[in-house]
């Protein structure tokens, strides 16, 4: 019989903004690949990620994000809808 080992599983998941303290316990119980996706509805959800990464940025090694960002506009030339975005940190 094989077992299943973190090198050939990995943890996919979604959060919102204000909840990325669960990911980050998830993320230490699992010490595996991870998957995340980041659901944001507000402009200060942009900087609470981007603090959330750089405090946390050596816990983060195995994860790959996915941004969410749900658009709403009052302006005939935009559509609402949601937008994925890639944020690269240096």
């Amino acid at each position: 019989a094989t077992t299943a080992t973190t090198e050939y599983v990995t943890l996919t998941t979604h959060v919102t903004a204000g909840k990325l303290n669960r990911l980050l316990l998830q993320l230490q119980r699992w010490n595996g690949p991870t998957s995340a996706a980041i659901y944001m509805n507000r402009i200060e959800d942009i900087d609470i990620f981007c603090d959330f990464y750089r405090q946390n940025k050596d816990d983060l090694g195995f994860v790959s994000f996915h941004i969410l960002i749900e658009t709403t506009t009052t302006s005939p030339d935009v559509r609402p809808g949601v937008a994925v975005a890639w944020l690269r940190f240096a």
